[in-house]
């Protein structure tokens, strides 16, 4: 069976609220040629109601009778996705209306890029959030967090499957993170400078329990990738490390150890060249001017 061009991918959990809007955004895409794989993963609300009543031939349901995840719910759409490019969709987000279209023609012209994003607009906002373009600087980037705007990625399928990547499904807030990680380490992820998602901030996202869910699965993200270094970090350069990246302040009395562990990095990328050094320099530099890092 013939494939589409695009496979789009949205999970739905209780989102009833703006799910419909977010599936008009994508049916009314100037780009036609896809599929809408949406996963109801197990909602209690009215969700399954809102999507059945779509009568796009596109669509195709796949409902879950208990909540899955975030992470796994994706899975589970990408395992029976046709797509040649697989586009990622929240159930509350609003994609502009060339969104496959752009990043489509993006993918097609870039055949070494695996993974896309883009910039993004704040709902009832102005504000627009532009994201780094460069592979390179990104790979470093990631070191920190996650400057790739999961909602509007686009991923080349072949790559995905010639690497076996899925999201890992024992997180629960920054599988995200982790996958663009793990993807950035085979073949390039960037951002491109069009801006083709009106990005939702919800309550949950902005509460301060929110963030410190994620706060733990994010640290084990940026630890992991010190693997890319080939080296073994002692407990302390581990605290070190975090400290830095949380922007947490260090005692004065670390402050050499903290220029040590950092030194100690530069000198291990130097030998397995991961990392550009230009750009990895900056970016320690950069952690060691942080306002007050270094206290009494």
């Amino acid at each position: 069976m013939k494939g589409n061009s695009i496979s789009v991918v949205m999970p739905a959990y209780n989102a009833e609220k703006y799910l419909a809007v977010a599936i008009e955004s994508i049916l009314w895409q100037t780009f036609t040629d896809f599929e809408f794989i949406i996963v109801n993963d197990g909602s209690t609300d009215h969700s399954l109601d809102v999507v059945k009543s779509f009568s796009d031939m596109r669509i195709k349901i796949i409902d879950t009778k208990t909540n899955m995840g975030n992470y796994a719910a994706r899975n589970k759409g990408h395992r029976v996705a046709c797509g040649k490019y697989i586009c990622v969709m929240d159930a509350d987000d609003i994609a502009f209306p060339h969104r496959l279209a752009r990043q489509y023609a993006f993918m097609e012209q870039n055949p070494d890029i695996g993974i896309a994003g883009s910039c993004l607009k704040y709902v009832g906002s102005n504000q627009i959030v532009f994201r780094e373009p460069e592979y390179e600087l990104n790979k470093i980037k990631l070191l920190k967090n996650n400057y790739i705007c999961h909602p509007s990625i686009i991923m080349r399928q072949k790559f995905l499957r010639k690497y076996n990547l899925l999201y890992d499904e024992s997180f629960w807030y920054a599988g995200d993170y982790d996958l663009m990680v793990r993807a950035s380490a085979i073949f390039p992820v960037v951002n491109t400078k069009d801006v083709l998602l009106n990005y939702r901030w919800t309550s949950e996202q902005l509460s301060g329990s929110s963030v410190k869910k994620y706060a733990p699965e994010r640290d084990k993200v940026r630890m992991q990738q010190l693997d890319n270094f080939g080296i073994t970090a002692t407990l302390h350069e581990k605290q070190i490390h975090l400290q830095l990246l949380n922007s947490l302040p260090i005692n004065a009395k670390f402050k050499f150890e903290a220029l040590q562990w950092l030194q100690k990095l530069s000198e291990a990328n130097r030998k397995v060249k991961f990392y550009n050094m230009e750009y990895l320099d900056d970016f320690f530099e950069a952690l060691l001017k942080q306002p007050n890092i270094f206290c009494e």
